[in-house]
């Protein structure tokens, strides 16, 4: 339960840091191109925006920032891998050695599959320009290197506190 807890935290802090990023830059989603994507995707010509063809596409057009950097999805993406990496043990024996270190293949496969992948999709998508994606996966470095050990912290001591540890 404190693993849930925890990913849940970095969930919040990410999102807030995101979400005062995008309020900070105000940098513009890309538009979309006149032809090319008809297949894919409509454009509405009024906002010269995305519609989203989902059955809860108003709720999501609603609660989704108008602003593009960094992207929020790619923060959470990187968020993911590194809450996996450095917080949740594997039983696997599968692992990678580089020098001294034993890597297990499932947390490579989330950095050398998944994160590409989200990247890809919001760029594919025409959500996000790439420095969006490498500026929400650098962003997420820096939580993971800066405030969450910080957050991990008064995390587990508010656990000890109400002996849920």
């Amino acid at each position: 339960h404190m693993n849930m807890a925890f990913y849940l935290a970095t969930v919040l802090v990410t999102l807030l840091f995101t979400e005062l990023g995008k309020a900070s830059f105000a940098t513009t989603r890309p538009k979309i191109p006149t032809s090319g994507y008809a297949t894919i995707m409509s454009a509405d010509d009024k906002n010269n925006s995305i519609k989203w063809k989902r059955r809860f596409g108003s709720l999501v057009a609603s609660l989704k920032s108008k602003h593009s950097f960094p992207s929020g999805d790619s923060s959470q993406a990187m968020n993911l891998c590194l809450f996996f990496f450095r917080y949740v043990p594997t039983t696997s024996s599968k692992v990678i050695t580089l020098g001294s270190h034993a890597i297990p293949v499932r947390d490579i496969a989330l950095f050398l599959m998944f994160l590409p992948g989200v990247v890809f999709a919001r760029v594919f998508y025409l959500c996000h320009w790439i420095e969006d994606c490498i500026g929400g996966v650098s962003l997420s470095l820096l939580i993971h290197w800066l405030v969450i050990p910080i957050v991990r912290e008064n995390l587990v001591d508010l656990a000890r506190r109400f002996g849920l540890i």
